[in-house]
């Protein structure tokens, strides 16, 4: 979901330099403009939301093995049972 989210965003950063490119030529109008920097933003959000949820659900599966904390947690372990 990150890279198509990834995909998303350089798709829709290059539909608003177009639209820019247009808009500058006198071919495009400022509406253009403005759905592309809101396409832009929208694609950063859904980008931001994948990113979250890839790592609230790692953070879940951590803390259903018993791994909060991640490697330093089981460095912790690892000296505690000696090793």
């Amino acid at each position: 979901r990150i890279v198509s989210a990834e995909k998303e965003v350089a798709s829709a950063d290059e539909a608003l330099r177009v639209a820019d490119v247009r808009y500058r030529a006198g071919v495009g109008t400022t509406v253009e403009v403005t759905d592309a920097q809101v396409s832009l933003a929208r694609a950063g959000q859904n980008r931001a939301n994948a990113a979250f949820d890839r790592d609230f659900a790692l953070a879940r599966i951590q803390a259903a093995v018993g791994e909060v904390g991640g490697a330093a947690s089981a460095e912790g372990s690892a000296r505690k049972q000696g090793g």
